[in-house]
């Protein structure tokens, strides 16, 4: 019914319950409770023309919305309009003829299905009697008649009538399409005027028509009608549920003085009460995710209605939305679930559309209910901000908890994506068949009491995680020791500018075979710009590398007194750059390792702490203490990660366009890449620019293309291939592991590679980078200019921190799409309402039409090498290019495995190649990136020098010459 019913059966039930005072609710009235302000707020009229306006339904993507007003002159009955919701512009749907009611508009936009009369011979007959009666000022309530002329009927926008769904006589009314639109809900009363109705059923009609009203399914072109329910009272106002699989709707009891809210299937099986309030419950509405439904109820009085919500299971009790006088009613939700708009009339007695903002979230925490899931039928076919907003607030949501490779919340959003790729008709582009390619990688590492011992000569033994610990890049087996060398911080740090050298090595000790004991972190009193200078080199990876340059045979590190720090043992985490060193590292409480020296060894870190800190290297002291073992033994947690690959094929011998995006984050908590602020209001890495909407861009991609080729809309030469890559925030991981699984053969088939990494923040331009991976790439770019509005910036470099760089060094061509890094980035502020989610329809829009444009020709641009600019990509500070490309799945090895070299770099004219292992440069070797990070430090540009690495198990011994940055 929507509108109609109550207007009738409100003073109906008024009457009827007033002079029956001994009916006895079973619900207590709810008072409002502490959602009741929250859940809708910024609440406005919309409409403001005619005497009565109401049921108000929005088009698929929200642009429009349909509803019904009584604004002619020449006829007081409604008629049908369609407002633009961006312009406000109202057009006129119906002829105005006659009444209507009950409108809906197609998800295509192209038609508007509505009840109407204008085809009952004595409609304007009709209309002139009514403007008389209500002329005379007589006063009579409104009341739905149930005319029995009413048919559903389909016109397009401008109000042409293009056909006639239903012509039984009785009642056809109340209608609406399918989430596909190819089917149509509706009630009515048709069977109750067929000559095989029974008694019964007729007298009830002469007294009441509505009780003969029920709920049909037919095809949205009015073939295949079905009856749905049957029973004996009014059933109408059906809706289907957001995935098309479920109808809800209102039954009233047979005297119409009670309604509930039901929901079944749209073949009428599984018919279920969904409130249980005795009262009177009607015009229910799912919400976009289908957890939910709103609806009308007078549980606070048979005048007041209000609106309440309720999960679809009818679990927990329902929730009251509005506290106002009056009545207010019919409510629906936009399609992105927002904002709500509800029919609401107040004691002046003039009924308008209202609409206010909608909290989901709140909404969701009030009924119970998780948050949303992913669901293709949420999302419309074409690029939309709404659907790109949908996907973000979904992977960047508290319960995804940062997405941290190898977690269960990876699983569970590719599990959601890989059913949205399904639904899309794509089909599974991992090996065997598979939705996914799987790697294995270190997550942790830990150190069991079992394994790792610290003891004296005189049996006493030191307690793990409590007075020591082995750090992860500490090297393992039994060691022994006697006596230590303090040598302050530890820092070596060049000279720059105005700041000084700083050294805690000058002086005459030997450290050749010693233990070497150092402070953490940096002088506390110096300036700022010293501290800044200085931090560069306080890492303990580096501080290790200077101990063991030095002939250090192990180091223990100690928390200064004057440290700020959270405890004095440092934590046990795994840092992939790190490697494992050739030497043993450990932390130590200072009350442990003071038990470690001998007797008459008096020391004073405080007083050492503060001498310091003054900025000025103190003299290497040498303590003495008691022999001691060490044994450490490190255990690696491993863990898996998985891509998402899924095909969209046309021909299985065509080459392949790929696009891919990182569903990969940082997690909760403080990590080695986190730029989280100690005060920060939460530890969770939500992730939203970086990178949920690169991934809403590749979702977006796919569901827009796989459509139009099943529509014929396009036509491709090649496949296209979509990737959700998995440990992009490690160093590439999933890709980089990805390429690898595909070998020679199969990467000469991916034609091009187009990259989305947080396209989320768009302000004037995106960057395009990797343009210089193919000479075709400008001509391509400069014919998309012509078709789509969308300012780029291209930029030639394709070596980038982003997971396009692993299918460059395949040679691939690649582009990828970069809105550029802000404030947020890395910390737990990157949330989905900072999102500019136009901004993403521009640029998913532009990425659309290029993968199309690609796709269509039979092969790919043309593959060429770069020169890299001198220290583009790199890592700010560092004076020495060689052209190197590490591969930062560095697990198990020892040194620095290189994915390539640079363009006319020194690397490459040195001979290095892709696959090599550095492992020692100039005189300094070379176990982990973190040493040749900061051996590319000491080298001299312009000098040679030498580089060996393992090329097939073999050391080669090549002579490099390293270069000033520009």
């Amino acid at each position: 019914m929507k509108a109609r019913y109550v207007l009738s059966v409100i003073w109906v039930s008024f009457i009827f319950l007033l002079g029956c005072q001994s009916v006895e609710k079973k619900v207590e009235m709810q008072a409002p409770s502490s959602y009741t302000s929250q859940l809708l707020t910024d609440t406005r009229q919309l409409t403001f023309g005619g005497k009565r306006s109401g049921e108000g339904y929005f088009s698929s993507n929200g642009e429009l919305m349909v509803f019904q007003s009584e604004r002619l002159k020449d006829n007081p009955f409604y008629q049908i309009y369609l407002m633009n919701m961006k312009t406000g512009e109202t057009r006129q749907v119906s002829n105005g003829i006659g009444k209507t009611t009950c409108s809906w508009v197609h998800p295509s936009q192209r038609k508007i299905l509505f009840a109407s009369t204008h085809l009952d011979p004595k409609a304007k007959l009709k209309q002139q009697k009514e403007i008389e009666e209500r002329a005379s000022g007589q006063q009579k309530r409104y009341a739905w008649d149930y005319d029995e002329n009413y048919d559903l009927f389909e016109a397009a926008p401008d109000g042409k009538i293009l056909r006639r769904l239903t012509k039984e006589w009785g009642y056809d009314a109340e209608g609406s399409y399918s989430p596909d639109g190819k089917w149509v809900a509706f009630a009515s009363n048709r069977h109750a005027y067929l000559s095989n109705a029974s008694e019964k059923l007729k007298k009830m009609m002469e007294h009441d028509p509505s009780v003969g009203m029920e709920i049909y399914i037919m095809k949205s072109d009015g073939t295949q009608v079905k009856r749905l329910t049957n029973y004996d009272g009014y059933d109408g106002g059906p809706f289907f549920s957001p995935d098309g699989k479920r109808i809800t709707w209102r039954r009233f009891s047979v005297d119409g003085r009670m309604a509930e809210i039901y929901t079944m299937n749209i073949d009428g099986s599984d018919q279920k009460q969904i409130t249980h309030l005795n009262a009177m419950s009607w015009a229910p509405f799912y919400h976009p995710s289908g957890d939910y439904l709103i609806f009308t109820t007078n549980l606070q009085g048979y005048q007041n209605f209000e609106l309440y919500i309720v999960d679809v299971n009818g679990i927990k009790d329902p929730i009251r939305v509005t506290n106002l006088e009056g009545f207010d009613g019919l409510p629906v939700f936009t399609p992105d679930g927002r904002s709500v708009a509800w029919s609401r009339k107040d004691q002046s007695g003039e009924s308008q559309i209202y609409t206010g903002k909608w909290n989901d979230e709140l909404a969701r925490k009030a009924l119970g209910l998780p948050p949303p899931q992913l669901n293709l039928n949420q999302l419309h076919s074409e690029v939309t901000a709404a659907d790109a907003e949908k996907i973000v607030q979904y992977l960047a949501s508290t319960e995804m908890k940062g997405r941290a490779t190898g977690s269960p919340e990876e699983e569970k959003y590719q599990k959601a994506i890989i059913e949205v790729f399904k639904n899309m008709g794509l089909t599974p582009g991992g090996p065997n068949g598979q939705w996914t390619q799987t790697y294995q990688f270190i997550k942790s590492v830990t150190a069991s009491e079992k394994g790792n011992l610290l003891s004296t000569a005189n049996n006493q033994n030191f307690l793990l995680n409590k007075e020591w610990l082995p750090l992860a890049s500490s090297a393992q087996g039994e060691f022994r020791g006697e006596d230590f060398i303090f040598a302050g911080y530890g820092l070596v740090v060049p000279a720059e500018n105005e700041i000084r050298e700083y050294n805690s090595y000058n002086g005459k000790v030997a450290l050749e075979g010693q233990w070497l004991v150092m402070l953490r972190d940096i002088p506390s009193d110096v300036g700022a710009q010293e501290r800044v200078h200085y931090f560069q080199y306080s890492r303990p990876d580096y501080k290790i590398m200077q101990a063991k340059q030095r002939g250090a045979k192990g180091v223990i590190f100690i928390t200064g007194p004057r440290t700020q720090s959270p405890g004095e043992l440092m934590e046990l985490s795994y840092d992939r750059a790190s490697g494992e060193s050739s030497i043993p590292v450990l932390s130590m409480t200072r009350a442990a390792f003071l038990k470690l020296l001998a007797d008459d060894q008096k020391v004073d870190f405080e007083t050492l702490q503060k001498e310091l800190d003054k900025g000025e290297p103190v003299e290497m002291k040498r303590w003495q203490s008691e022999p001691f073992q060490l044994q450490v033994q490190l255990e690696k947690q491993t863990s898996q990660g998985s891509n998402v690959i899924a095909d969209l094929k046309v021909n299985s011998r065509a080459k392949t366009v790929m696009v891919g995006a990182h569903g990969d984050h940082l997690g909760v908590g403080k990590s080695a890449t986190s730029l989280m602020k100690e005060d920060s209001s939460s530890d969770i890495h939500f992730g939203a620019d970086d990178n949920a909407s690169g991934v809403a861009g590749v979702i977006e991609v796919a569901h827009y293309l796989s459509e139009r080729l099943q529509k014929k809309q396009v036509r491709l030469s090649q496949n296209v291939r979509f990737a959700i890559w998995s440990g992009e925030e490690l160093g590439n991981l999933g890709s980089s592991s990805y390429i690898k699984s595909l070998g020679d053969k199969k990467i000469k088939n991916i034609s091009s590679y187009i990259n989305m990494d947080m396209i989320g923040r768009m302000d004037k331009f995106i960057s395009v980078q990797g343009v210089g991976s193919s000479s075709e790439w400008d001509h391509i770019l400069e014919q998309m200019s012509a078709e789509k509005v969308l300012a780029i910036k291209p930029q030639s470099n394709p070596y980038l921190p982003t997971d396009a760089m692993a299918f460059y060094m395949a040679g691939v061509p690649i582009l990828n799409f970069f809105t550029g890094a802000h404030q947020d980035y890395h910390t737990p502020q990157d949330t989905f309402d900072k999102i500019n989610y136009k901004g993403m329809e521009q640029i998913v829009s532009y990425v659309e039409r290029l993968t199309e444009k690609l796709a269509f020709k039979k092969l790919g641009p043309k593959y060429q090498k770069v020169e890299q600019e001198k220290g583009a990509g790199n890592r700010g500070g560092f004076r020495i290019f060689l052209g190197t490309i590490p591969d930062y799945t560095q697990e198990g090895v020892k040194g620095v495995r290189l994915q390539g070299v640079i363009k006319g770099g020194p690397a490459e004219t040195a001979g290095l190649k892709g696959g090599d292992i550095i492992v020692q440069l100039s005189e300094h070797k070379v176990q982990s990136l973190y040493d040749y990070v900061y051996t590319l430090q000491v080298v001299k540009p312009g000098e040679a020098t030498t580089i060996t690495v393992l090329r097939n198990g073999e050391k080669v011994e090549l002579p490099i010459t390293p270069q000033l940055k520009k």
